[in-house]
C-alpha cells in the first residue's frame, strides 16, 4: 500500500484487461480525474448553497470511485462528508469547509499516486520485450 494506496486493486484491474496494454487501468484512472473535478465542483456547491443531498451524492460518488480503485485515503474523506450531507450535521460552517478541502486534497493526492502507479505499471508504450 502506497500512501493511501492499495496498490492490489489497480494490479487486479491490470490482470483483468485483455489488451495487455494497461487500457483497463489507465483509463479508469482518467476517468477518475475527471469524475474526480466535476464532484469537488458538486461538493462545493453543496456546501456553499446548503444543498445537503447534493453534497450526500458527490460525496458518495467520490466515495465509492476512489474505494474502486484502492485510494483508501481519499475513501475516508469522503466517508465524513458523505455523513455530513446524508444526516444533516449542525456543525459550524467552517468544520464543514475543512472536509471539503481535506477531501479535494486526498482526492488529489490519490490521483496523482493512482497517475504514477499506472506510469509505472501499466505504461502507455511499454517497452519492446
Amino acid at each position: 500500500m502506497t500512501a493511501g494506496l492499495d496498490t492490489s486493486l489497480l494490479s487486479e484491474l491490470g490482470e483483468l484487461d485483455d489488451s495487455g496494454e494497461g487500457l483497463l487501468p489507465r483509463g479508469l484512472v482518467e476517468d477518475y480525474e475527471m469524475n474526480r473535478q466535476k464532484l469537488v465542483v458538486d461538493l462545493r456547491l453543496g456546501v456553499q448553497s446548503g444543498d445537503l443531498k447534493k453534497v450526500e451524492f458527490a460525496a458518495h460518488s467520490l466515495r465509492s470511485s476512489s474505494g474502486g480503485l484502492g485510494a483508501k485515503s481519499a475513501q475516508l474523506a469522503c466517508e465524513k462528508l458523505e455523513s455530513y450531507g446524508r444526516e444533516a450535521w449542525t456543525i459550524p460552517h467552517s468544520e464543514v469547509e475543512g472536509m471539503l478541502s481535506h477531501v479535494e486534497t486526498e482526492t488529489r493526492l490519490a490521483w496523482i499516486a493512482l497517475t504514477e502507479y499506472v506510469a509505472i505499471h501499466h505504461p502507455a508504450n511499454p517497452p519492446a520485450a
